[in-house]
């Protein structure tokens, strides 16, 4: 099996892990839109150390692609972990 299967294996899981929580999303927020009053402030849900270490690991494999070839490989990879942890935040929700 070679690297291309690989990634299009984790790609089309992540995509439907994506899909499916954007859906839970979408149908919550939904749900939810009367709830809330148009002055009412959403809360800060602390992701600030999460965007940190995004920006670091982005910066670290642009970085590493250009020393050595191998390390193209890791760019894709890391846009479908993204995307896979997008949908498991959808699907995760807010727990309060």
């Amino acid at each position: 099996m070679s690297i291309y299967h690989i990634v299009l294996a984790l790609g089309a899981v992540a995509t439907l892990l994506f899909f499916i929580g954007l859906k839970q999303g979408a149908v919550a927020a939904i749900r939810d839109a009367d709830k809330t009053s148009e002055n009412e402030t959403v809360e800060d849900g602390g992701y600030a150390w999460t965007a940190i270490a995004a920006v670091i690991a982005s910066s670290t494999i642009i970085t590493l692609a250009g020393t050595s070839p191998i390390f193209i490989y890791l760019g894709p990879l890391l846009a479908i972990g993204s995307a896979a942890g997008i949908g498991t935040a959808f699907l995760v929700g807010d727990r309060k």
